[in-house]
């Protein structure tokens, strides 16, 4: 920990990082574990009950409908390594991402993953026999990133009593404020790096999320912006108090940076003088006005 930090929250990572005893950097990206998780955990209960039977005889019998996870894109060498066997489900970032400042007091991270789910290297009996899991997987993911939770999840992580929505805000999340399936992304057949010899079946998708960046609360620099109310309207400042709008028509436009959202109000019934009056804009830093009248 330094006490030079930008003390910002980005997404679920806060600055300044935590002293920890990891030796991988998987931490550092927590929406990442947390949407695989998810996706796994929600992929087994809900296919379980069609799997056991139709993988009999097959070259996946006595296996899981996600038998293993990777945070990392797939490749022929990582298939072929033990601790990956299949089906597999792989969540890992991919694609061009955008950088936006926002507000004043927040910048947001568009960006996303890549989700892959491989059955394996099918003989074409097993995969006529098989692939229509493919086409369910794909529901049963797309139907939970909609919810944002799972009750499988839930379960494993300490919260059977309801589906934690552990996509959205909040603390032990993915806090993402917004995530999609991108458009004309979903694909099904066989990958990339496939041969003759062993075509590897999947289902394959791009899942877009934004992150929201804000100063953290202990801050000891105080360096942010809550606080800051930006009002505009018509009329004439006739005071310095910062909490006093007299003279000035219910605000048009009103943003508060220690609230969430920005909140519009319809302009109230005015006469023709206050129609002809000049415009007024306060913006207040802490409590300082600062206004503008004309």
């Amino acid at each position: 920990m330094t006490a030079n930090s930008l003390y910002r929250t980005v997404g679920a990572v806060s600055l300044p990082l935590s002293d920890t005893d990891e030796t991988t950097s998987a931490s550092l990206d927590p929406g990442r574990s947390i949407l695989l998780g998810l996706l796994a955990a929600a992929l087994n209960d809900e296919l379980a009950a069609r799997w056991t039977d139709a993988v009999v005889g097959t070259q996946l019998a006595g296996t899981n409908p996600v038998q293993s996870t990777s945070e990392h894109e797939l490749d022929a060498q990582l298939l072929q390594t033990t601790e990956h066997a299949l089906p597999l489900l792989a969540v890992y970032r991919h694609g061009t991402g955008t950088w936006e400042n926002h507000t004043l007091d927040e910048s947001r991270l568009h960006w996303g993953f890549a989700v892959d789910y491989v059955l394996g290297p099918l003989t074409v009996g097993d995969r006529r026999k098989l692939d229509g899991f493919l086409v369910a997987a794909l529901k049963v993911m797309g139907e939970t990133l909609r919810r944002g939770g799972h009750l499988a999840y839930a379960a494993q992580t300490g919260h059977p009593s309801q589906p934690k929505l552990v996509l959205g805000p909040g603390t032990d999340t993915a806090n993402f404020t917004e995530i999609t399936i991108e458009p004309g992304s979903i694909q099904q057949g066989a990958v990339g790096f496939s041969s003759e010899q062993a075509k590897y079946w999947a289902l394959w998708f791009q899942v877009r999320t934004i992150e929201l960046g804000i100063y953290t609360a202990n801050d000891p620099a105080d360096n942010n912006y809550d606080g800051v109310t930006f009002s505009m309207g018509t009329g004439t400042i006739v005071s310095d108090d910062p909490d006093e709008l007299t003279g000035i028509i219910d605000p048009m436009l009103e943003d508060r940076t220690d609230q969430d959202w920005v909140y519009y109000y319809a302009v109230p019934p005015v006469t023709i003088p206050d129609m002809l009056a000049p415009p007024a804009v306060r913006v207040t830093f802490d409590g300082d006005p600062v206004s503008y009248d004309g």
